[in-house]
């Protein structure tokens, strides 16, 4: 058990979780200047939702999110993806 053999453990790889939503919910939160706007985002997150299932990393505590979706972002500047395929703001290498 990895809970409790070591102080650390660090989590690698590509677990492509995302936001379980439409991407006009997520650009309309993340054009809300409310402070509740992240909380809103987190609220559709997988990872988290299968966190507080206890489904999955039992035993493991994530840090507190503070940031925006890092995922996915036209080359070279801050704009969610414009391509014809639209992906939906996600956090998908937050962990």
């Amino acid at each position: 058990d990895v809970t409790t053999r070591f102080d650390e453990v660090f989590w690698f790889g590509d677990f492509n979780f995302r936001l379980d939503v439409k991407r006009a919910v997520i650009d309309e939160l993340l054009d809300s200047t409310a402070g509740d706007s992240l909380r809103s985002i987190l609220h559709y997150d997988e990872l988290t939702k299968k966190l507080q299932e206890g489904s999955i990393f039992k035993g493991f505590k994530e840090a507190e999110i503070s940031f925006l979706p890092t995922y996915k972002f036209d080359i070279g500047c801050d704009v969610y993806d414009s391509s014809a395929k639209k992906r939906t703001p996600s956090y998908t290498v937050k962990k």
